[in-house]
């Protein structure tokens, strides 16, 4: 629970610019991302905000499909919050409630699918493995992508999408050799097989361009009416009226959009300074993710 003092305390600070731990509006907490903190997967990271305890770990695994009439080698998205859940179940609930073990249980529930969406999103499903990423039509990669989400100190999501466009940015596909019999083509269907080259240095990226087709999320939170905050803390969280998500990519392109505890319409006003300062913040993190991960 969160006391009605803390909520003023919270708010009149967000009023006057200066948030309760220091931070300006639109500013975020310190990050630390790594990667290929697994070497049993085609790619992994680990994202950390400094001083909070908040950590996710995601990890990406290929493996090669038969379409059997897909279009696409697919994606399998996995979360896991039961650590912090445990620890905190109201994690990424919102609001403070005092809600019963039903009503958590369903929230969580709700955030895992939520997330799930969000990483699909990311992803931008169909563009990621193309039908013909082996130069044969009827198999391609399939995309696991596991995420386990070890602490949060609020704006969990954000951070998972970090986590995700981390891991996937760090994904190589093994180089892959189509083996086919002497009296049947490729596209047969039945008399073919593969050879996966077990060498990691020989492997490659995902796909080409990869950077160019993944995404972040961003969102900033409603303090106090009018008034957003970027990346809360779980207290501010906890004080939100609502909270105003954008999908970004590379380009400044806003892919997708959620709004949740919004009672009425945004103003227009409102609505054109969430995106412009999203997209602000969003390109300084593409940077510093990239210059990070190279």
């Amino acid at each position: 629970m969160i006391s009605d003092s803390e909520k003023v305390f919270v708010r009149q600070s967000a009023v006057e610019g200066v948030r309760y731990d220091g931070r300006r509006l639109l500013d975020l907490r310190h990050l630390c991302v790594e990667t290929g903190i697994y070497p049993t997967a085609n790619g992994s990271s680990r994202v950390t905000r400094a001083y909070t305890g908040a950590q996710v770990l995601c990890a990406v695994k290929l493996q090669l499909n038969e379409l059997k009439g897909a279009t696409i080698g697919g994606i399998e998205v996995s979360i896991d919050t039961t650590t912090v859940a445990d620890s905190n179940p109201s994690v990424g609930l919102g609001h403070g409630l005092n809600l019963s073990k039903q009503e958590q249980d369903r929230r969580s529930s709700f955030l895992v699918a939520d997330l799930e969406k969000m990483i699909r999103c990311i992803i931008k499903d169909g563009d990621l493995v193309p039908k013909n990423a082996l130069g044969c039509k009827q198999f391609a990669w399939k995309v696991f992508v596991d995420v386990v989400v070890l602490g949060s100190d609020g704006n969990l999501s954000d951070l998972i999408s970090l986590a995700a466009y981390s891991a996937l940015t760090d994904t190589k596909k093994p180089k892959v050799e189509i083996l086919k019999s002497e009296n049947r083509s490729l596209d047969s269907g039945s008399d073919f097989d593969f050879d996966v080259d077990p060498n990691p240095y020989n492997a490659e990226p995902l796909v080409e361009k990869l950077s160019e087709k993944l995404c972040i999320r961003m969102t900033m939170f409603e303090l106090v009416e009018g008034i957003f905050v970027a990346d809360a803390a779980e207290i501010e969280e906890r004080c939100a009226l609502s909270s105003f998500s954008l999908i970004i990519d590379k380009k400044g392109n806003v892919c997708g959009t959620q709004i949740l505890g919004k009672k009425g319409a945004l103003g227009r006003a409102h609505i054109h300074k969430i995106i412009v300062a999203s997209r602000e913040i969003a390109m300084e993190l593409f940077k510093l993710l990239d210059r990070e991960l190279k």
